[in-house]
């Protein structure tokens, strides 16, 4: 069956006329289907009753097709359709949380489904197509036949974590030697690998071995522990929305080191239309204090 059939079945409800070309195309439609649809008179060739019944559901289907070509166009072009986003933890920054906010705003089509988890089973997820995009600040070591598209999509500045009143809050910046001294709270390895690796390299550039109090996975709790003494720690730019601890029981810091790198990551085969869509965006939108990008 034609569409071109349907369409002229369409017009002739429309219009009763005797067009031969419009006629001839009905006719090949009521051979497939097997029923008269159009009646012959001098007054003009109507649709049977058979033929108005048909026609209705012809309008429908023709409806129906343009919506699946707008969808599937929508789908192809990153517009529509539902992003599976895997996450580390360490990239949950105000950066990100606007971000995705102007997503949601400008391409309501699309759906989300968020995957938290540390960086190697995120990255094994996206050779499997189980993810289509994947932020985190590090890549695990990955063969050098590995098609990943990788792409730095913005730098996070780092935030000190202190108790109220401890020693060093009359610093205004602090840097890993003035660190050195004091127990650290700090993401546990078997974890939250990618900010253990972030921590121990700002210390071992300064050549400073860190001293680790306790080892946790999510910021609220180390903000907690940080309020109550169990040591400092040094985090990306945070809201303190992602806290347990108030203003009261935790000072804020800069702290001297190099910014976090935050990478987008997607396969590099066939990726979804919404994973690319996905990673436009994010080159396209820059924090205020976001210095140039540099591609992998």
């Amino acid at each position: 069956m034609k569409t071109e059939w349907l369409e002229a079945l369409i017009q002739q409800a429309a219009d009763p006329g005797a067009d031969k070309m419009r006629l001839g195309l009905i006719q090949c439609l009521a051979r497939e289907l097997g029923i008269e649809l159009v009646e012959r008179g001098i007054g003009g060739c109507p649709l049977t009753r058979a033929g108005v019944a048909y026609a209705a559901y012809a309008r429908k289907m023709m409806d129906e097709l343009g919506n699946a070509g707008r969808e599937s166009r929508a789908i192809a072009e990153g517009r529509s359709g539902l992003l599976r986003l895997g996450l580390c933890e360490e990239v949950a920054t105000p950066h990100l949380q606007g971000f995705l906010i102007r997503c949601r705003e400008e391409f309501p089509g699309i759906s989300w489904r968020i995957h938290e988890e540390p960086a190697a089973q995120l990255i094994a997820a996206l050779r499997r197509y189980e993810v289509d995009a994947v932020l985190m600040p590090r890549l695990p070591a990955v063969s050098a036949d590995e098609d990943l598209i990788i792409q730095t999509v913005w730098e996070e500045p780092w935030t000190v974590m202190l108790p109220a009143g401890h020693e060093l809050e009359g610093l205004e910046e602090l840097g890993p030697e003035d660190l050195g001294p004091y127990p650290l709270v700090i993401p546990d390895p078997s974890l939250s690998p990618c900010g253990y690796d972030l921590v121990h390299e700002a210390f071992s550039r300064a050549g400073i071995t860190p001293r680790v109090a306790a080892y946790c996975i999510g910021r609220s709790t180390m903000s907690t522990l940080v309020s109550v003494g169990a040591g400092v720690a040094f985090v990306p730019r945070s809201p303190r929305v992602t806290w347990t601890a108030s203003a009261d029981e935790v000072t804020e810091r800069p702290f001297r080191a190099d910014p976090m790198r935050i990478l987008c990551v997607c396969n590099a085969y066939n990726p979804p239309g919404v994973a690319m869509q996905f990673l436009r965006m994010l080159m396209m939108t820059s924090p205020p204090d976001r210095p140039e990008r540099h591609p992998e």
